[in-house]
């Protein structure tokens, strides 16, 4: 196993976890603005 192989895996790896971060934070965010409209 090569580096860039081992580094475009681990790329790959952050982008997944940044993706759900940043649907948790929306979601989130979507039950917040919801709480406020009631």
């Amino acid at each position: 196993l090569g580096f860039g192989q081992t580094f475009a895996r681990e790329r790959r790896l952050s982008r997944e976890v940044i993706r759900r971060k940043t649907s948790k934070e929306v979601f989130s965010r979507k039950v917040k603005y919801s709480q406020l409209q009631k």
